[in-house]
């Protein structure tokens, strides 16, 4: 229901420190995370989020023209420093 993205990054020398056993063992635990992903996360995230609209929580989808209106405002909020300012796009 909530897109997420999980990222294993490695940088080629790491990666290439590894022996083949080691680089398989990533290989075949990322297939692993990725076919649990797949089967169980949706199903266990249905079931949290009817928990949480049985406790009362609204959950609404707002207008893509709000959401551009509120991310203006957030904009606006951030401090005008450039050091600290994050952009929103």
């Amino acid at each position: 229901m909530f897109p997420k993205l999980q990222v294993l990054a490695a940088g080629k020398g790491a990666w290439d420190g590894l022996d083949d056993a080691d680089q398989l063992a990533v290989r075949e635990a990322a297939a692993d995370t990725v076919s649990h992903a797949v089967m169980d996360v949706p199903a266990q995230e249905d079931s949290e989020l009817s928990q949480l609209c049985a406790n009362g929580m609204v959950i609404v989808q707002p207008e893509v023209a709000l959401l551009a209106d509120l991310t203006v405002r957030a904009d606006a909020a951030q401090p005008t420093d450039p050091s600290t300012r994050r952009p929103i796009n």
